[in-house]
């Protein structure tokens, strides 16, 4: 079963006169979820987590952040290991 689920969010601080536009999305598939965001800042990030078959509740996680206009690029991975009733560890 796919899942597609789309945001869009708008902050406007009145003291600074400063406004921030986000647009976001979270797509499931059967074995895995994509999750992403653009904002009007110009940084993108995105965070992908897929169910490893080698064990049950062992998943692969990436993610990574990119910030164009200050030059900042981050990249992660990570393993998590959820267990029961979906309780992570």
């Amino acid at each position: 079963m796919n899942n597609v689920s789309l945001a869009a969010d708008f902050m406007y601080d009145a003291m600074s006169r400063d406004a921030t536009a986000s647009v976001g999305y979270d797509y499931i598939l059967r074995q895995s979820r994509l999750r992403g965001k653009i904002d009007s800042n110009g940084t993108t990030s995105a965070h992908l987590e897929e169910r490893l078959p080698i064990g049950d509740g062992l998943c692969c996680i990436l993610s990574a952040q990119v910030d164009h206009l200050k030059k900042d690029y981050k990249f992660g991975f990570g393993v998590k290991l959820v267990t029961g009733y979906g309780t992570e560890v």
